[in-house]
């Protein structure tokens, strides 16, 4: 397991545990998490975050809230 991923796992069991639902967003996350680990990038980037958005093809949204 990379870094990101033990990463993200804990912070989304810390939202779901103060009673976020964070489905939506935990999935949206993952799929990022997996773009990363195929790139073998450990740090997130400005550069890699835009790739990743314009490879699933949406804007980014940057105020979504559950």
């Amino acid at each position: 397991m990379s870094g990101l991923r033990s990463a993200l796992e804990r912070y989304v069991h810390m939202r779901q545990g103060l009673g976020y639902k964070y489905e939506g967003p935990a999935r949206r996350l993952s799929g990022f998490v997996g773009f990363m680990e195929t790139r073998g990038a450990e740090t997130i980037t400005v550069a890699l975050a835009m790739e990743w958005v314009t490879q699933i093809g949406r804007q980014p949204t940057w105020a979504i809230r559950t």
